[in-house]
């Protein structure tokens, strides 16, 4: 089922990208709140899955495929709900961060990633005992990294950039943290005693 997903999202994000390969951009389908306003919602839910040239759409897209097949949660409703939360944290971040920042808008699922790794990460922590350092040192990293990032402005390894990704808007990832670490404990049962992750 999981495979199934992940081809479904691979189709929506090469459909809604399709214009990049032709010259065009993605404008359509970014978020923007005076275009939500006025009554273009699609936008809510095309936004993290558009991106601003194919590099970003490859990074971005890379990253959330494979985060999301790390996932242990064997629910398919959970795996998207846990995709929908850091969605909508990663968008609150961002409406928050975009009038700062001068920028109408914005797209990809850089947010989304972070909240996916996150989660990976808890899922290490609460699961196989022998992989608990492991889920321990990248739920620490990516928190350090989305707080450095949240207060200096600054992605951490926008220098190492091939391509144009457009303006970053760190609060994004902050945002998507917050709604991945939520989403992991909302629907999840942890034992106290052995810490171990019960998925329903």
């Amino acid at each position: 089922m999981k495979k199934l997903e992940m081809i479904i999202f691979t189709l929506i994000i090469i459909t809604i990208n399709l214009p990049l390969f032709i010259g065009f951009t993605i404008e359509p389908m970014a978020y923007s709140l005076e275009a939500v306003c006025n009554g273009q919602l699609w936008r809510l839910f095309t936004h993290p899955f558009a991106h601003n040239s194919v590099y970003h759409m490859l990074i971005d897209a890379s990253a959330f495929l494979m985060l999301y097949h790390q996932l242990n949660q064997e629910s398919s409703v959970k795996r998207l709900l846990y995709v929908i939360s850091c969605g909508i944290f990663s968008l609150i971040a961002v409406n928050i961060q975009l009038p700062l920042l001068n920028i109408s808008s914005y797209c990809g699922l850089s947010g989304i990633d972070h909240g996916l790794m996150a989660i990976v990460g808890l899922e290490l922590i609460y699961g196989d005992k022998e992989m608990r350092k492991a889920g321990i040192v990248i739920t620490t990293i990516i928190i350090c990294k989305c707080l450095l990032e949240s207060l200096t402005g600054n992605l951490l390894f926008q220098s190492c950039h091939l391509g144009y990704v457009g303006i970053p808007v760190t609060m994004s990832h902050t945002g998507g943290l917050i709604g991945g670490i939520s989403a992991f404990f909302l629907f999840n049962k942890i034992h106290a005693h052995n810490t171990r992750l019960i998925a329903e």
